[in-house]
C-alpha cells in the first residue's frame, strides 16, 4: 500500500514537470501576454515546463507555458509537448496595466517590430501622436543606421569593433521607436529584458499600418548624378528582403545653393508661395522623408521633394549630398505617404 501511494506522488510530481522542444527562437515573458516585458530569450532547445494559463492570441492558439524560469512562453512555439491538460492550470494571470500617453513624436517615426531599422515598420506615426510607452531598451546593440546626423553602428561593421548608443522605446503596437523622433521621454521605464534579433515575424497587431496602394513603393534607381542635377528614372524594382543597413531615417544633408525656400507645399514649380523657412547655403537639414513630384506623363518629368525636421519643403536637388546619391538611401529612405498613423 505504502509503495502504491509512493509511486502515485512520485507520477504526480512528474505530471507538474513536462519538458518540449523550442523550434526557434522565442521570448519567455513574465506574463503571458506579448506586450510583457521579457525575462529571457530562449534559442532553439529545450525547456521544462510547470503549468499552462491563457493570454494573448498567438495563430488562434491562446495557450502560454509556465517554464521554470519563471516566465511565459507562447504554446506556439513549443515544438514537442503533450497536451497542456497533463500540466496543471496556473491560474488566471491578470493583465497588467499599461501606461497611457506618456510620450509623443517629435518627428515622423517608424515603429519597428525590434530595436533596429529593419526591412518594413510596423506603424508610421506622424508627429504629435501620443504614445503608451510600455518598456524601454537602451544601449541596443545592432545594425549601422544614421539617425539626425549621428551614426550608431553594432558590435562589429565593416571589419571593426564598434559601440553602439541606441536607446528604442516599446509601444502598445508591440513595436519600437527610435529616442531621436519622440520628444524627451521623463518617465523611469521598466527595462524591455533580453531581446533577439532573430526572433520571426509572428506577432502582428492589430493595428499594423496599411500602406496606401497610391503610395510608391522606391525612389527612382540610383545614378552617378552631379549635384543640382536631376537624374534620370529606371524602371528596375529592388527586393522587398531590405538588409537592415539599408533603412536611414532623418540623414543629414547641407544645401548647396546660396538661398533655399522651404515651402508648405512639395509642389516642385512653386518655390515661393507658402514659405516656411529659408535655408542659407551649406547649411545642414535633415529630412524625414520624401516624395516624387511627377509633372508629366514622360518618366523623367519628376521632381524628388524632401520633407525637412522644419515641416516644410525642399528640392532634393537643392542639396549637396542628395537622395541618389546612396543607394542604400535612395532604395529604402521612407515615403512620406507611408505615414498615416495618428494612433499609438
Amino acid at each position: 500500500m505504502l509503495s502504491l501511494l509512493i509511486g502515485f506522488l512520485l507520477a504526480a510530481v512528474g505530471a507538474a514537470n513536462l519538458p518540449g522542444s523550442i523550434w526557434e527562437p522565442t521570448e519567455c515573458k513574465t506574463c503571458p501576454y506579448s506586450l510583457c516585458t521579457n525575462k529571457k530569450v530562449y534559442d532553439r532547445g529545450n525547456a521544462i515546463f510547470t503549468c499552462w494559463t491563457s493570454g494573448t492570441d498567438i495563430y488562434t492558439d491562446t495557450t502560454w507555458l509556465k517554464t521554470t524560469d519563471n516566465c511565459y512562453v507562447a504554446r506556439y512555439d513549443v515544438e514537442e509537448f503533450a497536451d497542456p491538460s497533463e500540466l496543471p492550470y496556473c491560474g488566471r494571470v491578470q493583465q497588467p496595466e499599461w501606461p497611457k500617453r506618456n510620450g509623443r513624436t517629435r518627428y515622423y517615426s517608424e515603429c519597428y517590430r525590434m530595436p533596429y531599422l529593419q526591412d518594413r515598420a510596423r506603424k508610421y506615426y506622424k508627429n504629435n501622436v501620443d504614445l503608451n510607452l510600455l518598456c524601454v531598451a537602451r544601449n541596443v546593440t545592432g545594425y549601422a543606421h544614421e539617425v539626425m546626423g549621428k551614426t550608431y553602428v553594432g558590435s562589429y561593421f565593416l571589419g571593426r569593433k564598434l559601440t553602439l548608443h541606441s536607446t528604442w522605446y516599446k509601444t502598445n503596437s508591440d513595436c519600437f521607436v527610435h529616442e531621436t523622433g519622440i520628444w524627451p521621454v521623463e518617465d523611469d521605464l521598466e527595462d524591455c529584458g533580453p531581446l533577439d534579433t532573430e526572433l520571426p515575424e509572428r506577432i502582428l497587431p492589430e493595428t499594423e499600418t496599411t500602406i496606401p496602394t497610391s503610395a510608391p513603393t522606391l525612389f527612382p534607381t540610383p545614378t552617378t548624378v552631379l549635384p543640382n542635377t536631376t537624374p534620370s528614372r529606371s524602371a528596375s524594382v529592388a527586393s522587398t528582403d531590405i538588409h537592415p543597413l539599408s533603412r536611414r531615417f532623418l540623414y543629414n544633408t547641407t544645401i548647396g545653393e546660396e538661398y533655399v525656400n522651404c515651402t508648405e507645399t512639395s509642389n516642385s514649380k512653386d518655390r515661393v508661395h507658402g514659405v516656411r523657412h529659408v535655408y542659407e547655403f551649406d547649411q545642414p537639414v535633415f529630412p524625414q522623408c520624401g516624395t516624387v513630384d511627377q509633372f508629366g506623363p514622360h518618366p523623367d518629368n519628376y521632381t524628388i521633394m524632401l520633407f525637412t525636421t522644419d515641416f516644410c519643403w525642399i528640392r532634393d536637388d537643392e542639396c549637396w549630398e542628395q537622395l541618389l546619391q546612396s543607394s542604400l538611401r535612395s532604395d529604402h529612405f521612407p515615403h512620406c505617404e507611408s505615414f498615416t498613423d495618428t494612433v499609438s
